[in-house]
């Protein structure tokens, strides 16, 4: 069942990317459409074909990490577009992601990968380009975290920057989650992933 019946809709896989893109677009004073987290990538997946097909839909933005492997992790969300109705043959090298090839309707949906559109990461990935240049902090939250005995560690290597990210964040003078730090300004809004992901969203949502 769609979540609603709305015109435009943004879908994320979790609490945080909520948050993040929800605080990301306040400060560059864009209001947000409708959020949705969708509790994991499996249910986000599996949901856009019937919030393609939703009643009154126009556009619908699909937010998720790469993780290890963005081309996979793309070709998934393609696969699913093209299942609920998309031609995506002539646009699959298509570099903004999105898409309005549809059999039926007049819809456009975009898709974002976190980081930056264009390779494998998360949400942690974005996040940490966003720390302020030359931040004093940064390379001693590293240090921390890459002094842990790999014995001792509690997280995959892989997830190496979620631990730099959140290290770092609890060192600020009042620690935040990720969205609530780019609200109060401990993160920089205009950072060249920021602004990528803020363009994609105007050619999006306001084409």
């Amino acid at each position: 069942m769609a979540e609603s019946n709305t015109s435009e809709l943004l879908i994320v896989e979790g609490n945080n990317d909520y948050h993040v893109v929800k605080r990301l677009l306040e400060k560059h004073q864009i209001e947000p459409p409708k959020i949705v987290q969708k509790e994991g990538f499996e249910n986000l997946r599996i949901s856009i074909s019937i919030e393609v097909k939703a009643s009154g839909r126009k556009k619908l933005g699909i937010i998720a990490d790469a993780n290890g492997d963005f081309n996979n992790r793309r070709q998934s969300i393609l696969d699913q577009l093209r299942k609920s109705g998309f031609d995506i043959s002539k646009n699959t090298e298509n570099s903004t992601n999105i898409f309005t090839d549809h059999k039926d309707l007049e819809i456009h949906v975009g898709i974002w990968l976190m980081p930056d559109n264009a390779s494998s990461g998360e949400l942690e990935d974005f996040i940490l380009r966003m720390i302020p240049q030359h931040d004093p902090i940064l390379p001693r939250a590293q240090h921390y975290i890459d002094t842990i005995p790999v014995k001792d560690r509690k997280f995959k290597n892989k997830k190496i920057t979620r631990a730099y990210v959140h290290a770092w964040l609890a060192a600020r003078q009042e620690p935040h989650p990720m969205g609530l730090a780019i609200k109060v300004g401990d993160l920089t809004h205009d950072s060249p992933y920021a602004q990528s992901f803020v363009s994609w969203f105007h050619q999006l949502f306001n084409n």
